[in-house]
């Protein structure tokens, strides 16, 4: 099976179905585990530290919430 070559919005040829619809994104992956995985527990040990367990619905909850107190320490910057 073969893709056909259509136009894209620029004018040029592209192959469809051989191209993502949206940006591979670390946030997309992070929502995804989160979804698909969210009970699944990550486990990690650092020298000198303890055992840190968590799974990876908190883990995209902390990343949401450290991305939003990023957005307000830059929006505070941009004053």
């Amino acid at each position: 099976m073969h893709a056909t070559p259509q136009w894209g919005e620029e004018g040029c040829s592209m192959l469809r179905g051989l191209m993502q619809d949206a940006p591979l994104l670390i946030s997309g992956i992070l929502e995804y585990a989160a979804r698909a995985h969210g009970e699944r527990e990550i486990v990690s040990k650092a020298v000198d530290e303890p055992v840190w367990r968590y799974d990876w619905h908190r883990c995209d909850q902390r990343a949401r919430q450290a991305a939003q107190a990023l957005g307000v320490l830059a929006s505070a910057l941009v004053v």
